[in-house]
């Protein structure tokens, strides 16, 4: 009897293996080499139906745009399309069958994409769902747009942005938003936004910001928290929905009116405007 059920057990573990093995022969690989012109903005859209991992990495090859895709492609189809005179980059993943089901953890594939540090680029990515995570630490950003419908997303910027970057829009719907280090993105105007999940949002960054900067934080429902740079002028505005608000602010502010500062705001040049509608849920503030 116990030969016959270690028998049964192993021939199972041989047919998930098999299966497994058949499913990675199903995926296929591929890998762009594109490059690109430094003395022109890359204008980059970047359109992902699904992904189990969407990665950005900084590239210290000059001017060299790399993009590796690992897909099935029975479930999803692959495009890119470079424009070298105009400097635009396009990818996309886009599923191009439901029948026979997707499964996200078989069908949805991955994709990586390194960008150049001497490149000025203007970023627009779009995921329906999946996880995100993004290093776009000392790349060149002038203006920076990621949409998240579903899923997880870490983004973060452990080195400064070495441009000024003119707009920042970050929109989550469903899902956990990390933005770390935000500080160091240096955006003049930044728009974020969760509908359902959780936002944790950290503007400390390594160097001092020499200008003003305008923050606006949307959530509908869930958590948020907020860290703050230390040694800086900050207007704080927070909306609350009467009682279904819960807010935690730090020691440090003095009130005026509807707003909350600290530091000298007035006239200050490097001066961290915030307004928040923190929604339904609690939020937390605090220093970095």
């Amino acid at each position: 009897m116990k030969k016959n059920v270690l028998f049964a057990g192993l021939f199972l573990l041989i047919l998930f293996a098999a299966d497994c093995f058949a499913r990675a022969n199903d995926f296929k690989t591929k890998k762009y080499v594109f490059n690109v012109r430094s003395n022109k903005t890359l204008v980059v859209k970047l359109d992902i139906d699904i992904s189990s991992d969407f990665r950005i990495r900084p590239n210290k090859e000059s001017k060299q745009v790399i993009v590796e895709i690992n897909y099935n492609p029975e479930k999803m189809d692959v495009d890119t399309d470079f424009n070298a005179k105009n400097n635009r980059l396009f990818v996309s993943m886009d599923v191009n069958s439901w029948k026979g089901g997707f499964s996200y953890d078989e069908d949805a594939g991955e994709c990586t994409i390194y960008f150049p540090l001497d490149v000025p680029i203007d970023l627009d990515s779009r995921c329906k769902a999946g996880q995100i995570n993004f290093d776009l630490g000392g790349l060149s950003l002038k203006n920076v747009s990621l949409n998240l419908a579903a899923g997880t997303a870490r983004i973060r910027f452990r080195k400064p942005n070495p441009v000024v970057m003119e707009d920042l829009e970050i929109n989550g719907k469903v899902g956990e938003l990390d933005l770390e280090n935000l500080g160091n993105s240096r955006f003049k105007i930044g728009n974020i936004s969760a509908g359902i999940g959780e936002l944790s949002v950290d503007l400390s960054g390594d160097k001092p910001v020499q200008f003003s900067q305008d923050l606006n934080i949307d959530v509908k429902i869930g958590e948020t928290n907020l860290t703050l740079p230390k040694k800086r002028p900050i207007k704080l505005r927070v909306n609350k929905i009467l009682f279904l608000t819960q807010s935690d602010i730090p020691a440090g502010f003095e009130r005026h009116g509807s707003y909350l500062t600290t530091g000298d705001v007035e006239g200050a040049k490097n001066l961290l405007y915030l307004r928040i509608s923190p929604g339904f849920g609690a939020l937390n503030i605090d220093w970095e």
